[in-house]
């Protein structure tokens, strides 16, 4: 742990000067030094760090807002597809039982006139054997 924490403090001082990078240099977009900022970067934009992490945290978190009602959006999108898919699946089921009952009511009543067309023409097929 001890290691870990004395890494971090090498890792925010100047490589150069040795010294604490307290600024951003926005024009390079990295972390200097007082010293890297008046010699190296001299003319460039430059803020303290934290003004510059401010920054960035509240840009991530538009972004993160847009992100999300995008999301919401989305979501909300999807919903309103599941629900027409249902109803057109009930809609549909609703049309292919009034297939069935159509179809099986066309099948009944040629089986009925099936059977008075037979029947017709035994009674009519006695007749004949009767005149004869």
């Amino acid at each position: 742990m001890l290691v870990d924490s004395a890494r971090n403090l090498k890792e925010k001082l100047c490589k150069k000067h040795q010294k604490s990078l307290e600024m951003f240099c926005k024009t390079d977009e990295m972390c200097i030094c007082v010293l890297c900022g008046i010699t190296e970067h001299d003319g460039h934009e430059k803020v303290e760090l934290e003004t510059e992490r401010e920054g960035k945290q509240k840009q991530l978190g538009g972004t993160l807002s847009e992100i999300r009602r995008r999301l919401e959006k989305k979501e909300k999108k999807m919903k309103e597809t599941r629900r027409t898919i249902e109803q057109m699946k009930i809609s549909v089921e609703r049309v292919m039982e009034e297939y069935d009952k159509n179809f099986t009511d066309l099948i009944r009543c040629i089986e009925e006139a099936h059977k008075k067309l037979t029947e017709k023409t035994k009674e009519q097929e006695k007749r004949e054997m009767e005149k004869t």
